[in-house]
């Protein structure tokens, strides 16, 4: 990929971006959706991204460390 097909792809999606946020606008104005919080979404998004991680970190542990018990405790020594 070159760099002018990089700049192309940036400014697509930055006119895509600026094209969904002047119909998010309209619809507000017009009343068929509530406005929305942007900057507190935005001050958000990356602290839930590390919880969600988080989580699913945790998650996946003790599922391991159960399918492990499982294994080695009731399975190997029948």
């Amino acid at each position: 990929m070159t760099i002018d097909e990089e700049i192309l792809t940036i400014l697509e999606k930055k006119e895509k971006k600026r094209f969904l946020n002047l119909l998010q606008n309209q619809a507000e104005k017009e009343g068929n959706i509530p406005p929305m919080p942007f900057l507190f979404l935005k001050k958000t998004s990356l602290p839930l991204q590390y919880a969600g991680g988080i989580l699913l970190g945790i998650f996946l542990g003790v599922s391991i460390l159960v399918f492990n018990f499982l294994l080695f405790v009731f399975f190997l020594h029948l």
